[in-house]
C-alpha cells in the first residue's frame, strides 16, 4: 500500500466555549473538549469500465471535514491504495475550505475481469501518521470492470503474441455449443481459424476452389445472425475484424486476390482492395491505428474506409501466401522467405509510408517452398521473434496448419541484428508474454516456456500417452496456456507447469471477450466443426 500526504493550514474553528465554570467566587475551570473531525466523501464509491490494455483512467473525489472545536495542530491526507490496481493517488487543496481533492490513476492494461478497490483516506496530525484524529478516516470503493479485447486477427492482436491479459480459473470451465459448417455443395467441410467482434464469432469456408462464405454466429447459443457467399474462389482465408469491419482475403478462380470488407453486423458486402499473388492461400489480414496491412507477394497499406491503398511496397519474396505482418505504432514488420536458396530476411517498413526503415538476415532462413504460414511477434522494446524461413515444400491446398517445424530466432529492431535462435525447432504457432515464448516441438514431443533473453528453455511439460504431436496455435492468459495435441485442448498452469484441464477435441484456438475458448476443429486439416467452451 502507498502512502501519499497533504499538509493543510490548521484549521481555527470557530466553536462555543466549553461548560462554563462557576461565579467569581467559585474559582471554577474549563476543560477542553477532545478534538474529534468529522469526514464526508462527495461519493463513498464509482463504477467504471475500461478494456485490457488500455490506458491509465482517473477518478477524482473529493474528502471534506469539520471539527468539533478550534485547533491549531496540522492536518495531513494520507491516501493508502492497491498498488496492483493504481499507480499513484495523490491529494490536494480542495476547491473550498477544509477539503481535499483525491485524484486516483489506475495502472494502465489492467487484468481483465471486475475489480473493487478500496482506497482510505486517513486524516492525521504528522506526516508519519503516528496520530490519526479521531473519527478522521474513511473509504472510497473503485469498481471498475475490465473487458477483454476481441480476438480480432491472427493469434489476437497487431502483435501476434497470442496474449490475453486475464487470470482464469480452470474448474469454472464447462462445454458450451457446438456448430458445423454446411458443406453447400463444397468439396471442402472446412473452417478457418475464427474470429470474433459485438459478441459474434465469424468462422470463414476453408478449401481449393469452392464458394467461398461467412458465418457470423451469436456467442451465445452459436446460431447464425447472418451468412454472406462469396462464389467462384479459389480459397479464402480468416477473417480480421476492426471497427464494425470484416475484412475477409481471397483468391478468385481467376488468381486476381482481394481483401473483401463487409458490415460485421448484417454481412453487407462494403468494398474491396485488389492485390496480386500466385495460386495462394490466406491467414487474415492486420489490423492496427485504423488501417489494414496485409503481405502476400507485396506488402499494401490499406484505407479500410475506401478500400483503396495507403502505399504498396515491392520487396523480393519467395513467400506466396498464408503470411500477415506484424504492426506497431511506428513499423510493419514482415519476413521475406528464403528467395530460392538465399536467406531470409525481417523487413522493417515505416508505418506512414511503406518505406524501408531496414532489414535483418536471418542465416537459419533457408528455402523450403512457398508459405510461411505465421507472424512475427512483437515482444519487449525493440523486440522481434519470428520463425526461420518457410514453413510448406510447395503449395498448400488451403490455409490448414504448417507441418514444417523450423528454429525460432529473435531480432533487436533498433540494431538491426540477430540475437539468438532456439536450439530446438518448433511447429506451433508460439505465443508471447512477459519475457516468455510458448511453443510446442514434436521431436521430442514437448511443450516449452524459453526465454526471451536468450533463447533457453525455462521448463517443459509432455503431454501424456495416447497423444502424439502438437498442432497448430498457443494462447496464453496471466496463469494458463492453451494447447492442442492431436488428441486434446490443454490448459497448463504456468506456475506448476501441469495440466490443470483439458477437452477431448484438437484444432485451432481462440478466445473470445465473452470468455469462451473456441476449438476450430480438426487435425492438419479443419473438420468444419466449431466447439465452444465457457471459461466462466
Amino acid at each position: 500500500m502507498k502512502v501519499f500526504r497533504l499538509l493543510a493550514a490548521a484549521s481555527m474553528l470557530a466553536l462555543l466555549a466549553g461548560c462554563g465554570g462557576g461565579g467569581s467566587s467559585g474559582g471554577g475551570s474549563t476543560q477542553e473538549q477532545p478534538l474529534v473531525l468529522t469526514v464526508s466523501l462527495s461519493a463513498s464509491s464509482q463504477t467504471d469500465e475500461t478494456i485490457e490494455g488500455a490506458t491509465a483512467k482517473e477518478i477524482t473525489y473529493t474528502v471534506t471535514y469539520s471539527a468539533n472545536r478550534s485547533f491549531t495542530t496540522p492536518v495531513i491526507a494520507i491516501a493508502d491504495y492497491d498498488k496492483a490496481v493504481f499507480s499513484s493517488v495523490t491529494a490536494t487543496a480542495g476547491s473550498t475550505a477544509n477539503s481535499f481533492t483525491i485524484t486516483a490513476t489506475t495502472l494502465p492494461n489492467l487484468s481483465g475481469g471486475t475489480i473493487a478497490s478500496p482506497i482510505t483516506v486517513k486524516l492525521c496530525k504528522d506526516a508519519g501518521c503516528a496520530n490519526v484524529y479521531a473519527g478522521a478516516t474513511t473509504s472510497f470503493t473503485e469498481n471498475m470492470t475490465v473487458n477483454l479485447q476481441e480476438w480480432a486477427q491472427f493469434q489476437r492482436n497487431a502483435a501476434h503474441n497470442g496474449f490475453v491479459h486475464v487470470t482464469l480459473e480452470p474448474t469454472k470451465f464447462t462445454a458450451g455449443w457446438t456448430w458445423t459448417i454446411p458443406t453447400d455443395g463444397n468439396q471442402y467441410n472446412a473452417i478457418n481459424a475464427v474470429t470474433t467482434g459485438n459478441g459474434m464469432v465469424y468462422a470463414t469456408r476453408d478449401g481449393y476452389f469452392l464458394t467461398g462464405a461467412i458465418y457470423a454466429l451469436n456467442e451465445n447459443d452459436g446460431s447464425v445472425v447472418w451468412k454472406s457467399n462469396v462464389p467462384n474462389l479459389h480459397s479464402e482465408g480468416s477473417a480480421t475484424y476492426d471497427n464494425g469491419t470484416l475484412y475477409v482475403p481471397t483468391q478468385d478462380a481467376s488468381e486476381a486476390s482481394n481483401i473483401m470488407a463487409f458490415n460485421a453486423k448484417n454481412g453487407t458486402f462494403i468494398n474491396k482492395a485488389t492485390f496480386y499473388t500466385q495460386w495462394a492461400n490466406f491467414i487474415s489480414p492486420t489490423a492496427f491505428g485504423g488501417n489494414i496491412y496485409f503481405s502476400e507477394s507485396t506488402l499494401v497499406g490499406l484505407s479500410p474506409i475506401t478500400g483503396t491503398s495507403l502505399w504498396q511496397t515491392n520487396i523480393p519474396s519467395s513467400l506466396y501466401g498464408l503470411e500477415t505482418p506484424a504492426a506497431d505504432e511506428k513499423y510493419i514488420y514482415f519476413s521475406t522467405g528464403a528467395s530460392y536458396g538465399g536467406n531470409s530476411k525481417i523487413e522493417i517498413l515505416n508505418r506512414a509510408d511503406g518505406s524501408l526503415y531496414g532489414e535483418i538476415t536471418d542465416p537459419l532462413g533457408a528455402y523450403n517452398g512457398y508459405e510461411y504460414y505465421g507472424a512475427p511477434i512483437l515482444g519487449a522494446s525493440n523486440s522481434l521473434i519470428a520463425y526461420s524461413g518457410e514453413a510448406s515444400t510447395g503449395l498448400a491446398l488451403s490455409s490448414s496448419e504448417t507441418y514444417a517445424s523450423r528454429n525460432l530466432a529473435r531480432f533487436d529492431v533498433a540494431a538491426k541484428s540477430l540475437l539468438w535462435h532456439t536450439t530446438n525447432a518448433y511447429i506451433t504457432t508460439p505465443a508471447y508474454a512477459n519475457g516468455v515464448i510458448y511453443a510446442a516441438q514434436n521431436s521430442p514431443l514437448r511443450f516449452d516456456a524459453i526465454s526471451e533473453t536468450d533463447g533457453s528453455v525455462l521448463w517443459s511439460w509432455t503431454p501424456p500417452a495416447g497423444d502424439s504431436a502438437f498442432h497448430n496455435n498457443i494462447i496464453v492468459t496471466d496463469n494458463l496456456a492453451f494447447v492442442s495435441t492431436d488428441q486434446n485442448v490443454y490448459a497448463i498452469d504456468l506456475t506448476s507447469h501441469k495440466s490443470v484441464w483439458s477437452y477431448k477435441a484438437a484444432g485451432k484456438l481462440s478466445l473470445s471477450p465473452n470468455y469462451i475458448l473456441y476449438i476450430s476443429t480438426g487435425i492438419g486439416h479443419s473438420d468444419g466443426g466449431l466447439v465452444a467452451i465457457k471459461l466462466k
